[in-house]
């Protein structure tokens, strides 16, 4: 979502593949203060030594980048970035120094001369320095340092939270970017019956249904079958799709929110029927992630608190409360998930929440009737505070489709739990339920996995998709309509992507070209391809989402 990519999701329930009908903030706690693949982070973004322990990354270098490098002053409370002591790029910074490419080691470095960029000024023993690494206005992670006043201080910094730094020393600053970095977070997102996604200059363009303004053109209609520009003139960094509104994160961290809003899953304060401009979300947060769902939404803040808002009528909001009478139960306001914890990223179903924290354990909470919060049994009440997933696995990503739920681990595997009637997790079985992670058949390993109404989908770290569960409108991408697959099978046409997205009947995905291709059911031009003909299983192109590439 990101993700790991998150998206949805139908109101209507199925239960097994021989149904083969066609689809009608203030806070106090201490902010994670290293963020890459080896903490929590980006997974094609790698701090390396001095700064950090070697962290054994496999993906494929990308050396074609222009990043930038930023030190400023980092204020916990406000979590933002004062006055910047130093912007390095690949052309100028402060002195000689400026980023360059070390072929033969497959990095970035710059040295960062401590004494230099403060003309000789010590640091100071009370602040905290943030270094942020960047590609445009994306930062693909950072690094707090810790200031030590001498050798023996130096040897007390706690090295998995923070880099040390002698005083008026050099500090070289080693990072690797990998092909898949700029679309870690959500830029790709299908949902019920439509479709966003963002271009490589952070323009939102949605497609498909918009009776409700979900396509966030500022006015509603039938349906959109072309790829339009979201109004309002806002750059994002990430978007999701839900059922009938979609969600957008600019850089500094502010969420809008757009379409429909009778559950009040926009977060504007009120609930209304529709608004198709974006709005953005009450509250004062600065959020990093964003995912919305059915008929609520969810957003993690800078320092990993999540809020949720919109319907809590099984609990989805985990604020510990669940139900009532309507609307009591509608929240249009954001809310903060119970519980403490410092999470990572967050992942909005059909009814339920999951989120993972830095350690890897994933939590959950909300609707459990077919064991989608991976608690080890289905419950029939809700759980409405999150619940740690069982199975001790190492997670990286989590992925909540409508009644099922899947998570990719540190090892490029693919767990999955919940509903199975159409053989959803991947298990090469189809069963009612499976309240327990299920390892994904196959010897693939994964770099994202994207859950979706009745089906999922997985990209290896070669860049091949594969899909598996319900198949009815040739959401599998398999060049055929089935019942369902309950093993991955490859997405047919040879293309090599670098994200993919599963809605609800319908999936997309970008290739490494920048190209966005869809495949399933089109009877709302949900695979953008300017008609509304419904094209079956192989992939549909869109557009591309580079301005750059002729």
């Amino acid at each position: 979502m990101r993700g790991a990519f998150v998206l949805l999701l139908g109101s209507a329930l199925v239960l097994g593949c021989a149904d083969s009908s066609s689809p009608g903030d203030t806070t106090t706690k201490p902010v994670l203060a290293i963020v890459d693949g080896a903490h929590g982070g980006n997974s094609h973004f790698y701090f390396f030594p001095p700064m950090v322990a070697a962290p054994g990354p496999t993906g494929t270098f990308d050396g074609s980048l222009a990043p930038s490098v930023e030190i400023c002053v980092w204020h916990t409370v406000a979590e933002v970035c004062g006055a910047s002591l130093a912007i390095y790029n690949t052309t100028t910074g402060p002195g000689s120094e400026s980023v360059r490419v070390d072929a033969a080691e497959e990095l970035y470095i710059v040295n960062w001369h401590t004494g230099e960029i403060l003309d000789n000024v010590p640091l100071g023993a009370n602040e905290v320095y943030r270094i942020r690494v960047l590609v445009g206005t994306k930062e693909l992670g950072h690094a707090d340092v810790a200031v030590a006043g001498s050798m023996r201080e130096l040897k007390n910094v706690d090295t998995d939270e923070f880099v040390p730094v002698m005083d008026g020393r050099t500090l070289p600053i080693k990072f690797r970017i990998e092909v898949g970095a700029l679309v870690e977070a959500e830029t790709l997102s299908g949902g019920q019956h439509h479709t966003c996604v963002l271009t490589t200059t952070g323009d939102a363009y949605c497609w498909g249904y918009n009776f409700l303004g979900q396509v966030g053109i500022g006015t509603g209609t039938w349906t959109e079958p072309s790829p339009l520009q979201v109004t309002g003139g806002h750059l994002f960094e990430v978007v999701t799709a839900g059922e009938h509104h979609s969600c957008g994160l600019t850089p500094s961290g502010n969420a809008y929110c757009w379409g429909y809003n009778l559950w009040g899953q926009l977060g504007i304060g009120v609930r209304t029927i529709q608004e198709p401009t974006p709005l953005p979300v009450t509250g004062g947060h600065t959020y990093q992630a964003v995912s919305a769902a059915e008929h609520h939404t969810c957003a993690l803040t800078s320092s990993g608190d999540a809020y949720c808002w919109g319907n809590n009528e099984v609990g989805q909001l985990g604020n510990g409360s669940w139900g009532g009478t309507w609307p009591d139960y509608l929240e249009p306001t954001p809310l903060l998930v119970t519980g403490g914890h410092t999470f990572v990223t967050v992942s909005a179903g059909g009814s339920h929440t999951c989120g993972f924290r830095s350690a890897g354990d994933a939590y959950c909470w909300g609707h459990n009737f077919f064991g989608q919060l991976g608690i080890g049994t289905a419950t029939l009440l809700p759980e409405p505070s999150p619940v740690q997933v069982t199975g001790g696995h190492v997670f990286r990503s989590v992925s909540g489709g409508q009644h099922h739920t899947c998570g990719l681990t540190t090892t490029g595997d693919v767990f999955c739990w919940g509903h199975n009637g159409y053989g959803q997790l991947g298990t090469g079985t189809v069963t009612y339920q499976e309240p327990t992670p299920l390892l994904v058949t196959g010897s693939y390993i994964y770099q994202s996995v994207s859950a979706g109404r009745d089906h999922t989908c997985g990209l290896t770290t070669t860049g091949d998709a594969y899909c598996w569960g319900r198949n009815v409108a040739g959401q599998l991408g398999t060049g055929a309509k089935t019942d369902c697959e309950s093993a991955p099978a490859p997405v047919t046409g040879g293309h090599t992507f670098q994200a993919v997205s599963a809605g609800e009947f319908h999936t997309c995905g970008l290739t490494t070209t920048w190209d966005v291709y869809c495949w399933g059911y089109n009877g709302f031009g949900q695979l953008g391809t300017g008609t509304v003909t419904d094209y079956g299983g192989t992939p549909q192109f869109a557009l591309n989402v580079n301005p750059g590439m002729p």
